[in-house]
């Protein structure tokens, strides 16, 4: 393989990095140039199930976590956004063709502010101090 700007990607479940076991692989393309960006390694239908159980073991605990570290999950996602809004705006313009005054302006501060809203909702212990359910077998 020829050498590409970017690292290959892999499939990223269970806390960490996973090899992806289709076998398959795509390139992602800047289309301002059409120049090859990086490797794309493809996550099979038993490796999505294996995302899918690895969540399904996370949920319990993380529905017993207090709305006060949700909260604070939440705006340290949004920090670290914003720390790095450059790096991930230029990355989110290779590989988009979006003009950098954009991604630069919009597409990660508005992730941020997102992620803010929510923690604050559930920082504030949810609508009024509730936490909705959604469907009876959530927890």
């Amino acid at each position: 393989m020829a050498d590409l700007p970017f690292a290959p990607c892999h499939p990223y479940y269970d806390g960490k990095v996973q090899l992806a076991s289709s076998g398959r692989t795509f390139r992602t393309i800047n289309p301002a140039n059409n120049t090859p960006l990086a490797e794309i390694h493809v996550a099979s239908n038993s490796d999505t199930d294996a995302a899918i159980a690895a969540a399904d073991r996370a949920f319990p605990l993380w529905s017993q976590t207090p709305h006060i570290t949700r909260a604070r999950i939440l705006q340290k996602a949004a920090a670290l956004l914003r720390e790095r809004n450059d790096e991930l705006a230029r990355l989110k313009t290779l590989d988009s063709g979006k003009a950098y005054s954009e991604t630069s302006t919009v597409n990660i501060v508005t992730s941020a502010d997102v992620l803010e809203y929510y923690a604050n909702l559930v920082g504030g212990g949810g609508l009024n101090g509730e936490t909705t359910q959604l469907r009876e077998d959530a927890w």
